[in-house]
C-alpha cells in the first residue's frame, strides 16, 4: 500500500514520463513545419524566377514579332521594286527591239543610196559611148549647154553626198541611242542583282528570328508548364503546412494550455476595450509585400480588396473579411497563401517585409 508521501514522489515521476513522451512529437511536428516552411519558401523563389524569365521571354517574343513584321514589309517592299525594274527592264527591251529595226532599216536605206549612187557614177563615168560624164558635159551645142550640165552634175553628186551623210547621220543617231539603252539595261540588270541580294540577305534574317521566335515561344511553354507545376507543389505544401500548424497547435495546446499568459490589456472573459475576442492560439507571424518576390504574379487580394499596409493579411482556413487582434492591432483577412496558423502581414516596402522578419504572437477572433 503507498504512502501519501510515496504517491507524491510517483506523480513528479509519471509527469516526466509524459513530458518525456509528449515534448518529442511536439519538436518532430515543429521540425516538420520549419522544414515545409523552407520547402513552400523554396518553391516560391523557384516561382518568381519562373515568372522573371517568363516575362524576359514574352518581352522578347513582342520585340521579335516586331523585328519579324519590319523583315516582311521590307521583303514586301523589295518585290514591289523588282516588279518595277523587271517593267522598265522590259520597257527597254522593247524600245531596243524598235530601234534595231530602225537600225536595219537605216542600213538598208544607206546601202541603197549607195548602190542607187554608184550606178548613177557609174553611168556618167562610164556610159557605152566610153566618155561618160564627158560626153555628156561636152555634148551640149553652147556653153550656156555646157556649165548648165556641169551643174547639173554637180547637183547630182551633192545630194547623193547630203543624203548619205543623212543616213549615216541616222545610223549613227540610232547606235548611240542603241548604246544607251543597252546602257541602261545594264543598270537595271545590276539593280536587279543587288535587290535579289537584299532579298536574300532578308530572307536569311527572317529565317533566324523565325527560328528564335519557335525559340522564345517553346521557352514561354516550358516555363508556364513550370509555373503550373509549381504552383500545384506550392498548394500541396501549403495544404500540408496546414495540417502541420493544426496538429502543432493542438499538441501544444494540450501540453501547455495551463502555461498561458493573458495579456494586461485583455481581460479573463477574453474582451478589450469593449471588443469581444475568441483566442484562437500562438500563430506563427510573417510579412509580405506587393512585390514579385513576395507577391508573385499578383497585384492585388485574393478577395479583390485593395493591398493595405496595417490592414490587409493573409491566412487560411478563415473567411474573408474576419477580423484578426494581434499585438494591439486589428487586421482584416483579405487575402491567402498562407494556411490557418500562419498569418502573412501586408505591408508597403519589401524593406518592412525583411525588418519584421519571422514572429509569434497570440491572434485573437474579434468577434
Amino acid at each position: 500500500m503507498h504512502t501519501i508521501k510515496s504517491r507524491k514522489t510517483i506523480l513528479p515521476i509519471l509527469l516526466i514520463l509524459v513530458l518525456a513522451v509528449s515534448l518529442p512529437a511536439i519538436a518532430s511536428t515543429r521540425d516538420e513545419i520549419e522544414e515545409t516552411q523552407y520547402e513552400r519558401q523554396y518553391t516560391k523563389d523557384r516561382m518568381v524566377s519562373a515568372q522573371e524569365r517568363l516575362a524576359a521571354l514574352e518581352a522578347k517574343k513582342g520585340d521579335t514579332e516586331a523585328y519579324l513584321t519590319e523583315l516582311v514589309s521590307q521583303m514586301d517592299s523589295l518585290a514591289a521594286e523588282f516588279e518595277d525594274l523587271q517593267n522598265q527592264y522590259d520597257a527597254k527591251a522593247l524600245e531596243l527591239a524598235a530601234l534595231q529595226d530602225d537600225y536595219e532599216a537605216a542600213l538598208q536605206q544607206e546601202k541603197e543610196q549607195y548602190d542607187d549612187m554608184k550606178l548613177r557614177i557609174q553611168y556618167l563615168y562610164e556610159s557605152n559611148t566610153g566618155t561618160g560624164a564627158l560626153e555628156v558635159l561636152f555634148s551640149g551645142e553652147t556653153i550656156t549647154d555646157f556649165l548648165s550640165r556641169s551643174e547639173a552634175i554637180s547637183q547630182i553628186h551633192a545630194y547623193d553626198r547630203a543624203l548619205m551623210s543623212e543616213y549615216e547621220d541616222t545610223r549613227k543617231n540610232i547606235e548611240e541611242r542603241r548604246q544607251k539603252l543597252l546602257e541602261e539595261q545594264e543598270k537595271i540588270t545590276g539593280l536587279q542583282e543587288e535587290c535579289t541580294d537584299k532579298k536574300n540577305e532578308i530572307h536569311e534574317l527572317y529565317s533566324l528570328a523565325y527560328v528564335e521566335m519557335e525559340e522564345c515561344l517553346n521557352g514561354i511553354s516550358s516555363a508556364q508548364n513550370e509555373l503550373n507545376a509549381l504552383a500545384e507543389n506550392l498548394s500541396a505544401q501549403d495544404a500540408r503546412l496546414q495540417g502541420l500548424l493544426t496538429r502543432y497547435y493542438n499538441e501544444e495546446g494540450v501540453n501547455y494550455a495551463g502555461s498561458y499568459v493573458i495579456p494586461e490589456n485583455i481581460s479573463a472573459s477574453g474582451s478589450a476595450e469593449g471588443m469581444n475576442l475568441t483566442y484562437l492560439g500562438y500563430f506563427t507571424l510573417t510579412a509580405y509585400c506587393p512585390c514579385p518576390l513576395c507577391n508573385g504574379p499578383y497585384t492585388g487580394t485574393a478577395s479583390g480588396a485593395p493591398l493595405t499596409s496595417g490592414h490587409t493579411v493573409a491566412m487560411g482556413g478563415l473567411p474573408f473579411g474576419t477580423k484578426l487582434y494581434i499585438n494591439g492591432t486589428i487586421y482584416t483577412v483579405e487575402d491567402r497563401g498562407t494556411p490557418y496558423g500562419w498569418v502573412d502581414i501586408y505591408f508597403d516596402t519589401h524593406e518592412e517585409t525583411e525588418a519584421f522578419g519571422m514572429r509569434y504572437a497570440d491572434v485573437y477572433l474579434v468577434n
